[in-house]
């Protein structure tokens, strides 16, 4: 596999991860009703996801400047799951404003956590498609 894309993938990785992480701290400060840090929370998955976006540009960049062809598979599939991708980070975003909104009211509710943790796991699944793809080269 090339290098390049090989460490956008780890970094992708991490992503995931990082959001992850921040959808649990978000999960138990509005358990625990910390306004505050639910605030922050929210902030801070916003700037993540902002870096997340850049890192999928820069591995659909990398990918297309490497000629990347995946073996059996043709372009077209990997290049379609990019697109969910950008999608999927679209729907976070309008989650993550969602939730900063109703915050601003007084709480975020239940279900609007729940669809964050449910489209951060399609989230996942999508980068480990792309995974797939390129780990076959």
């Amino acid at each position: 596999m090339n290098s390049v894309i090989h460490k956008d993938v780890r970094k992708l990785e991490t992503d995931v991860e990082t959001i992850e992480q921040g959808l649990d701290c978000l999960a138990r400060d509005c358990s625990a009703w910390a306004r505050n840090r639910a605030e922050r929370d929210v902030t801070g998955l916003m700037e993540d996801l902002r870096g997340v976006e850049a890192d999928v540009s820069l591995m659909l960049t990398d990918c297309i400047s490497t000629g990347f062809q995946p073996e059996g598979n043709a372009p077209k599939q990997v290049f379609h799951d990019f697109r969910e991708i950008f999608g999927c980070v679209d729907i976070l975003f309008k989650d993550l404003k969602e939730a900063r909104l109703q915050l601003g009211e007084a709480y975020i509710h239940p279900n609007t956590l729940n669809h964050l943790e449910v489209d951060c796991r399609r989230f996942e699944k999508l980068i480990g498609k792309v995974q797939g793809h390129v780990t076959a080269l």
